[in-house]
């Protein structure tokens, strides 16, 4: 299994989502993997369109981010949308835009930054 192997990418995100008691995760583009906590879309923005209007609030994580995620309150219902799944994915209208300030911009892979932004919403429900 290589990183880029779409069976990894799942083990590395189920890591973090199951930390964090998330029952679902949303993934583009299709790669057939059967799963019942995973759901994929062929586009993102078919599952943008999907989920929010199952009453969940955008916030696009990004490092062109009008809000620092240190002082982001998150909404109660998120769907928090990470990577660019290899497009030029622009936020949805309506979306918070967050960003994660690092020391050293470099190579900062989407379940990492997801780890980060559900640890910093644990922190501030506590």
């Amino acid at each position: 299994m290589g990183w880029y192997c779409p069976e990894t990418e799942k083990w590395q995100w189920q890591m973090v989502t199951r930390s964090f008691g998330i029952e679902r995760l949303n993934m583009c583009p299709v790669t057939g993997m059967r799963e019942r906590f995973l759901h994929e879309y062929q586009e993102p923005e078919d599952m943008i369109e999907d989920r929010v209007a199952t009453g969940l609030e955008p916030v696009y994580v990004d490092v062109t981010g009008a809000e620092d995620l240190v002082s982001f309150d998150h909404p109660e219902n998120a769907l928090y949308l990470f990577g660019k799944v290899g497009r030029d994915l622009k936020p949805p209208p309506g979306a918070s835009v967050v960003k994660i300030v690092v020391p050293k911009m470099g190579l900062f892979w989407p379940h990492e930054a997801a780890a980060i932004v559900l640890w910093d919403r644990y922190r501030k429900e506590q």
